[in-house]
């Protein structure tokens, strides 16, 4: 059982910023910052159990990196399916139980 957990952003040397935020589409495009919202899921993954994967549409994949290419707001199919194997009662059936932010 998780009680506590801390997850720290390290803006010395990384640029986060809002891809959804108009002012901080210039970095983005030159591949100068990283996407609070894609590194934030990703790290929860982490927090929840999972690894890295070699899956392109997953949070999880082992290069999350500066610019466009590396914003993931929402779970891959694989991600969820990871999710439900680590915390679905080994009596339930997997497809009875939904994960939030699935890609669908």
């Amino acid at each position: 059982m998780i009680v506590r957990a801390d997850i720290q952003f390290n803006g010395g040397l990384y640029k986060f910023v809002d891809a959804e935020d108009q002012s901080a589409q210039l970095a983005l495009t030159k591949g100068e910052a990283w996407d609070m919202r894609s590194v934030a899921l990703h790290e929860l993954g982490h927090l929840l159990g999972l690894e890295h994967c070699e899956e392109n549409d997953s949070v999880m994949r082992a290069t999350v990196g500066p610019g466009r290419d590396h914003i993931l707001h929402v779970l891959g199919v694989g991600d969820a399916e990871r999710i439900r194997k680590i915390f679905t009662p080994r009596n339930l059936p997997t497809r009875n139980i939904s994960v939030p932010f699935l890609r669908e």
